[in-house]
């Protein structure tokens, strides 16, 4: 699983662009709520259920693209939803948005980093390789 030696683009364009399509649309969608003075909706249960909804849209259609293109397999793209989203909930307890992001996103690139080695056969030390 993510031996190809562009294992991080495909996980900036499943990771970062789906983060930043996700805020883009929040942040429209913000904005659309508070032109027509309808704040309190942003705080309710019912938002995040939505934003939650088109997150996990966004994500399967730019999943879809990269199978379609034949850039990752489902069994690919199936790991690094779990790992993805797993980690961002996981982070919305601990740390306040600014910082969950970020953080999130630079834990994935280290679980897909370390997959991508184990797969390939390569150690992070020097002279202990794994051999078959």
């Amino acid at each position: 699983m993510f031996e190809g030696r562009t294992w991080y683009k495909e996980v900036t364009i499943l990771t970062v662009i789906s983060f930043a399509i996700e805020f883009s649309v929040g942040f429209a969608v913000g904005v659309a709520l508070v032109s027509m003075d309808q704040v309190y909706l942003l705080q309710t249960d019912t938002f995040t259920i939505y934003e939650a909804i088109i997150a996990v849209v966004i994500f399967a259609g730019l999943a879809s693209w990269r199978i379609h293109k034949k850039a990752l397999s489902v069994k690919e793209v199936v790991s690094l939803f779990l790992i993805s989203f797993g980690i961002n909930y996981g982070m919305s307890f601990l740390f306040p948005s600014y910082i969950q992001i970020p953080l999130s996103i630079g834990l994935v690139y280290l679980i897909i980093w370390r997959i991508h080695l184990k797969s390939v056969g390569k150690s992070m030390y020097p002279g202990t390789e794994i051999t078959e």
